[in-house]
């Protein structure tokens, strides 16, 4: 090995190794014992008030949960107007198997009326979206399969 890269080696060491030291020294606050991580979802007072009197669409599914309750269940519970939800593989319960269809239906739960992402195929999907005031929908494999025409849209 040539002396200059051995000079240009050692010189990149040193500065990661001050970077590292530099960053380590900067965390000055010890973690707090027994706190528990927080999802954003869990953490009410930061969002709520922005969907109060709102009319809501929901985007989630079976993990979309805070504790041992769905947020969709919560968010209801809380007062907020959830009027459409999209739900991808899965389902929005989870109750669909793992590549098996999902088709647009209604929560039995929350009498909620579910779209399956990526389920936008027809024209009448585009107007269930346009119902709720959405500012657009995503029909890339409608388009892609021939089941949409854009002159439709």
């Amino acid at each position: 090995m040539s002396y200059k890269v051995t000079i240009k080696f050692l010189c990149t060491a040193f500065l990661c190794a001050i970077c590292s030291l530099s960053l380590l020294a900067g965390s000055k606050e010890e973690p707090k014992k027994g706190t528990d991580i927080q999802p954003g979802a869990a953490q009410y007072d930061q969002y709520l008030h922005l969907l109060q009197g709102k009319r809501v669409a929901f985007t989630g599914n079976h993990t979309s949960i805070v504790g041992d309750k769905h947020l969709v269940d919560i968010l209801m519970e809380k007062g907020i107007n959830i009027v459409k939800a999209f739900a991808p593989e899965h389902g929005f319960r989870g109750t669909a198997d793992a590549g098996e269809r999902v088709n647009n239906e209604v929560d039995e739960k929350t009498g909620i009326n579910i779209s399956a992402s990526g389920g936008v195929s027809t024209m009448k999907d585009l107007e269930n979206v346009a119902s709720i005031n959405a500012h657009g929908a995503i029909i890339g494999k409608a388009l892609y399969q021939g089941a949409l025409d854009l002159k439709e849209v």
